[in-house]
């Protein structure tokens, strides 16, 4: 989330500037930025056991043209497209990920907290057909055990689609 507002801002802030020769110089500290959030992402995956390899940027060298050189590297600008991508996929992940785990925990502790509910409420198993508290209790908690129990699944397949993204993204072959 940090590395998007940052890099939201200073891009925002480099264009509006570009006209100016500073802008050019706070485009190159936002593609600073993003190169940043990628070796951070990489070093996430390698901990989650997904291992990319690392990317290469051109060294910054004398003069005006030496300071800009970054402007002119694909990787980088890819790097800014990860920051952008990355965080929308990240919300999403971050979203069915508690989904899953609580939607889990909810169901299978469902017999004890049901009781407070209001009475006149109809559930989904009274609308399938199936009215009851015994029904109701035994739908909730089988949905909840099968949430928790494809629980590490979802969460390895969500790792993996960030790890699809990040080499889509961030390898520079």
């Amino acid at each position: 989330v940090t590395a998007f507002v940052v890099c939201t801002a200073l891009f925002s802030l480099g264009l509006g500037l570009l006209v100016l020769v500073v802008g050019l110089f706070i485009m190159v500290g936002c593609l600073i930025v993003a190169g940043w959030s990628s070796r951070m992402t990489m070093a996430l995956l390698s901990y989650a056991g997904i291992d990319l390899p690392r990317t290469h940027y051109p060294a910054a060298g004398p003069g005006f043209r030496g300071k800009l050189r970054r402007l002119g590297s694909a990787q980088s600008w890819r790097d800014l497209l990860h920051v952008l991508i990355n965080f929308i996929l990240s919300l999403i992940s971050f979203s069915l990920a508690l989904t899953w785990v609580f939607g889990g925990l909810g169901g299978v502790t469902y017999w004890f907290w049901s009781s407070w509910l209001p009475q006149s409420d109809r559930g989904l198993p009274e609308l399938l057909g199936y009215p009851g508290r015994i029904a109701d209790i035994t739908f909730y908690t089988v949905l909840g055990a099968a949430l928790l129990i494809t629980t590490p699944l979802m969460l390895r397949g969500l790792i993996r689609l960030h790890g699809a993204v990040a080499y889509a993204l961030l390898v520079d072959e």
